[in-house]
């Protein structure tokens, strides 16, 4: 088991109490990066897609309420969780939609898995003794993570 608020402050993330649910502030970008970057540390953890129909339900509902701040994060899927950061001062708290997160990543694993083919590919065709075959895996270790950002 993950210790969550050490890893959340660890990449300055930030949380935002709404009616008793911890509401992550952060955007897309940082969320898939941390996904990425901590993939094994948080294997079995889960994520909540919090709206405000699911925190006012763990506002009555002191299990529920549990579930929803025990999620590895508890994300903001709605503009009203939103604006309830902002105006608590959170001015970063972007919307994290369900709907969009699990799209973008899927794409981040499609281009990681890509990029290792890649990355095998020519590691075989080319020779790594070679001043050009050092400069080739140089350049594309560089797109590699360019295209991950």
């Amino acid at each position: 088991m993950i210790n969550k608020i050490n890893l959340l402050k660890q990449q300055n993330i930030e949380t935002c109490n709404i009616l008793g649910v911890n509401i992550v502030i952060s955007n897309m970008t940082e969320i898939s990066r941390l996904f990425f970057e901590k993939m094994e540390e948080i294997r079995g953890e889960y994520v909540c897609i919090s709206n405000v129909h699911t925190t006012v339900m763990a506002s009555e509902d002191e299990q529920y309420r549990r579930v929803q701040n025990e999620a590895f994060l508890a994300l903001p899927d709605g503009k009203p969780l939103v604006l309830a950061c902002r105006k608590k001062g959170f001015k970063n708290a972007e919307r994290i939609a369900g709907p969009d997160l699990m799209p973008e990543i899927i794409r981040r694993l499609f281009l990681q898995t890509i990029l290792q083919h890649r990355s095998s590919i020519l590691r075989q065709k080319v020779s790594i003794g070679t001043r050009a075959g050092r400069r080739l895996m140089e350049k594309h270790t560089i797109m590699t993570k360019t295209a991950l950002l």
